[in-house]
C-alpha cells in the first residue's frame, strides 16, 4: 500500500513538473524568459533571411538517420511548399536542415562548440552565385524538439550564421513536418502553416 502511495506521489510530481514547465516559457503574448534564454520567439511560424533574403517556412520534412548505434533526425525546412515533401529531392533554394539525436529535448549552439553536429541548423542558399552556400553551420542558436510521432515532428528553433562575406543569415520559430519513412499516410496540409 505504501509502495502504491508512493508511486502515485512520484508520477502526481512528475506531471506537475511538466505543466509547470509548460505554463508560461513560451507564451505569445511576449512570454517570459527564463534561465535559459528561452522566451516568445517559438510561437510564430519559422521566418528570417537567409544570406539577407527573405525566408518563410513553407513546408519540409523529417528524416530519420542511424549513425552507429544513435538514431538522429534530420529536418529539412523549405519556404516552398512541396507537393509531395517525403518525396522532394532538393526542396527550395533558400532552406534550413535541423540535425538532433531522436528524442524530444532542448539543445543549445554555441559558438565555443563549433564542430559540434549532433544538434545542429545548418543554411543554404543554392541559388547564390558563382557557386551555391550550403552547409553554412550555425554559429549559435537554440533547438527545441516539443513532439516527435509515427508521423510527425514539431518543434522550434532560432539560429544565425556570421560571416562578412555571407549577407544577413537569421531564422526563428515554429515547425511541424511529416515524419517520412512511416508506413502510416497523412493529409500534408495538417503540417502547413
Amino acid at each position: 500500500m505504501l509502495l502504491v502511495v508512493r508511486l502515485n506521489l512520484i508520477r502526481l510530481s512528475i506531471f506537475a513538473l511538466f505543466l509547470g514547465g509548460c505554463s508560461n516559457d513560451w507564451q505569445a503574448t511576449g512570454g517570459t524568459s527564463d534561465d535559459s534564454g528561452q522566451g516568445s520567439w517559438g510561437h510564430e511560424s519559422a521566418s528570417g533571411q537567409i544570406n539577407g533574403q527573405p525566408w518563410d517556412f513553407k513546408g519540409g520534412s523529417g528524416h530519420l538517420v542511424r549513425k552507429g548505434s544513435q538514431e538522429y533526425l534530420i529536418i529539412r525546412l523549405w519556404s516552398e511548399r512541396p507537393g509531395d515533401p517525403c518525396n522532394e529531392r532538393q526542396g527550395s533554394p533558400l532552406q534550413v536542415r535541423i540535425s538532433t539525436p531522436n528524442q524530444r529535448n532542448h539543445w543549445t549552439i554555441t559558438p565555443q562548440d563549433p564542430f559540434n553536429a549532433t544538434h545542429a541548423v545548418f543554411f543554404s542558399d543554392r541559388d547564390f552565385r558563382p557557386s551555391p552556400l550550403d552547409n553554412l553551420k550555425s554559429d549559435e542558436g537554440e533547438i527545441v524538439l516539443d513532439e516527435i510521432t509515427k508521423v510527425a515532428v514539431s518543434g522550434r528553433f532560432r539560429s544565425s550564421f556570421k560571416h562578412a562575406r555571407v549577407g544577413k543569415t537569421e531564422v526563428q520559430g515554429a515547425f511541424s513536418v511529416p515524419l517520412c519513412g512511416s508506413q502510416r499516410r497523412f493529409e500534408y496540409d495538417k503540417f502547413s502553416p
